[in-house]
């Protein structure tokens, strides 16, 4: 690609919809990102909800994914749901934390960090109302200070 760099993200899959499980597969995404010369960027909410899905281990799926092609890391807090793990712009749990620090880790390639906070949907929308811009402010803060972690140890 030319002009203005791209970048093509990984997509969840959830078995109950009808997206083909191709679209989530570690070798379809590395072969679509070298044949478009595009960078990778890694949305570790679809991440887990893909490999929820496909009853593999978050952490081995994430490894065959091309993490050396990774320009930018979208996080959010999916939610366990009664059809499974759901993307849901959510805070972050421990999960999703232990998640990050462990791809920041192997990522080094990254250059952004992308904090995807809640969304339009009607429960979202009440959380935030309840709980105003305090829950992604620390969020960002705790997500700075992971990050300056993982550059120092480097």
């Amino acid at each position: 690609m030319e002009g203005i760099p791209g970048a093509l993200p990984n997509v969840p899959f959830y078995a109950n919809r009808p997206k083909p499980r191709l679209n989530s597969d570690p070798d379809f995404i590395r072969e679509a990102l070298v044949e478009s010369g595009s960078a990778f960027l890694l949305d570790l909410a679809h991440a887990r909800v893909a490999a929820h899905h496909r009853q593999e281990d978050i952490n081995e799926y994430l490894s065959d994914l091309p993490l050396e092609l990774v320009k930018e890391i979208h996080i959010s807090g999916p939610r366990m749901e009664e059809a499974g793990l759901m993307d849901r712009h959510l805070t972050l749990q421990d999960d999703d934390w232990n998640l990050l620090r462990w791809t920041l880790e192997r990522t080094s390639s990254a250059e952004i960090l992308t904090h995807e906070y809640l969304g339009l949907r009607p429960k979202t929308l009440q959380y935030a109302d309840a709980h105003g811009p305090a829950p992604l402010l620390s969020e960002i803060r705790k997500m700075d200070a992971l990050r300056c972690q993982i550059l120092e140890g480097q």
